[in-house]
């Protein structure tokens, strides 16, 4: 997969996480394993660490 793909799909993704981040925001949601504030809390580093992929692939060679 080119880079470029690799870099749109990833933002994408951060798209998608962010919005899970807003709905849980607003909802209060949780699960039977974590709490809303944990779940907010593992959406943020997984969004963290896209955006670290997306920075190293977006570098120019060299």
């Amino acid at each position: 997969m080119l880079p470029e793909n690799r870099i749109k799909r990833h933002e994408e993704t951060v798209a998608r996480l962010k919005e899970d981040i807003d709905w849980l925001h607003e909802t209060g949601f949780w699960t039977d394993i974590a709490s809303n504030a944990d779940l907010i809390e593992a959406n943020e580093k997984v969004v963290a660490h896209y955006v670290s992929l997306v920075r190293e692939l977006s570098r120019v060679p060299g």
